[in-house]
Formats: structure tokens, sequence, C-alpha cells
């Protein structure tokens, strides 16, 4: 899969990326007993939100550049794993994203993005704040 070419097209990408995130927390909310958790929903999955992930992907010159849209879509999704897993704390998902972690092999998220490894990073993010 060729990498997308304008930001419009990586926009999307994340935010389709966003939107199986929140699939996927629907779907354990409906499965849920927890009445607050159905109430404290987040909200995410903004253009505004998904232009944020690109301006951070985009903060050096090489990572943006070389992700294709598999790798948009997780980080969609993972963006929104950390954020509900943060409880929506921007410098805790921030301190996340930037930092090295033991389930990462000591590496950094950005660092796993530039090895073309979204989708474990993905999975370290499921694990992490599993729940």
């Amino acid at each position: 899969m060729s990498s997308p070419t304008s930001n419009e097209q990586r926009i999307k990408a994340v935010l389709h990326g966003m939107r199986r995130a929140e699939r996927a927390r629907a779907g354990q909310l409906a499965r849920s007993t927890n009445l607050l958790s159905l109430i404290d929903g987040a909200t995410y999955g903004y253009t505004a939100d998904a232009q944020r992930v690109i301006d951070w992907l985009a903060r050096d010159a090489d990572t943006l550049a070389h992700l294709r849209k598999e790798h948009l879509l997780d980080v969609g999704e993972m963006i929104c794993v950390i954020w509900n897993g943060c409880g929506g704390n921007r410098a805790a998902l921030s301190q996340w994203l930037n930092s090295r972690h033991a389930q990462l092999d000591g590496h950094t998220p950005r660092q796993l993005l530039m090895d073309g490894a979204s989708a474990r990073l993905l999975d370290a993010a499921r694990v992490c704040f599993a729940g």
C-alpha cells in the first residue's frame, strides 16, 4: 500500500483509525455493567484531533513521509486507546508517546513508527491501557 500523498488523505486515514477505536470501545461499553463508564464517554475523532496527530508525526522530517495508510490507521486507533487510558489527560498522552517503554524493548513509539512497526505499537498500547 502506498503512502498517502496529501494531508487530507493522511487525516482521513487517522480518522478511520480513530473510528476503529470508537467501535471497539463502544463494544466494550455495551457489555459493561458499570453505568458510570457508559456515561463518561470520551470525545475525539474530529479533523482537528487528526491534524494534531499529523503535526506530532511531522515534528521530524522522516516519520510522516514514509508512513503508509495502514500505519496511519493504527496510529489513529492507538492515539484513542492511549487517550482513553490516560483519562483524556494531554500531558499523560504526550508523556507516553515520547517516553521509552519496556513493552517496546526500551524504544519510543516514534522509533517503532520509523521501523514500520505500527501494529506492534498499537498492540502495546492496548496491553498497557487494557480495561
